[in-house]
């Protein structure tokens, strides 16, 4: 029959199932993607990041004045799918004094004293455990680390093409110009938390455009 409705906005994550139905019906779960996330208080070692950059080992050690310039200006990396890192990207997250003394050695404590220290924070797909951290930084406290795994179900879906009907914003108009609207979407391309947000604005302004 006819659809009668005035505006519906279906907020919640859909993925079809194999069977038919109306759009409730066809909604499952989303597949979740495991992510670890670690938060470390440190000066990132640069000689680590130039050996990538130039694809081959690097064993000429960082100075006191290369390892602040570099802090300074680092911000945000991420990395592709094959990339010889541990870790999926790292992003400033903060910058202060850490708390109580450093248990790392004396330079640290002299680097630490002149200079905000960054606290970083590293996606990766399993958990960075001390030893596969010590080559990133030159200077941090494991004790001072924070990890944590989003695994139930997960941090973000997997982005993938979702079927016919389904991968578009609007679901649906009536010849009356009702309309009703999927702002996620957007997580068959991309998902984060800021993105779905301006999704769900973006369908709040349309609906009223529409009143």
């Amino acid at each position: 029959g006819a659809a009668t409705y005035d505006h519906v906005i279906y907020s919640a994550p859909c993925a079809a199932a194999p069977d038919g139905g109306g759009l409730l019906q066809r909604c499952s779960l989303l597949e979740y993607q495991r992510l670890h996330v670690t938060l470390v208080w440190g000066l990132l070692d640069p000689a680590f990041f130039r050996a990538r950059a130039d694809g081959e080992a690097d064993d000429g050690a960082s100075t006191e004045e290369e390892a602040l310039a570099f802090n300074a200006a680092f911000s945000d990396l991420l990395t592709a799918a094959d990339a010889d890192v541990p870790f999926l990207s790292i992003g400033r997250f903060g910058e202060a004094a850490p708390p109580g003394p450093s248990r790392s050695p004396g330079a640290c404590d002299r680097l630490y004293a002149t200079s905000p220290t960054p606290r970083w924070k590293l996606f990766s797909r399993d958990a960075l455990s001390e030893e596969r951290l010590a080559p990133l930084f030159l200077c941090h406290d494991d004790a001072l680390t924070r990890r944590h795994v989003w695994d139930a179900p997960g941090a973000y879906p997997v982005s993938r093409p979702r079927p016919s009907g389904l991968g578009t914003f609007v679901l649906h108009e009536t010849a009356a110009g009702a309309l009703l609207l999927h702002p996620s979407a957007v997580e068959a391309a991309t998902s984060a938390m800021e993105v779905v947000a301006v999704s769900g604005a973006n369908a709040a302004l349309l609906v009223a455009q529409r009143i």
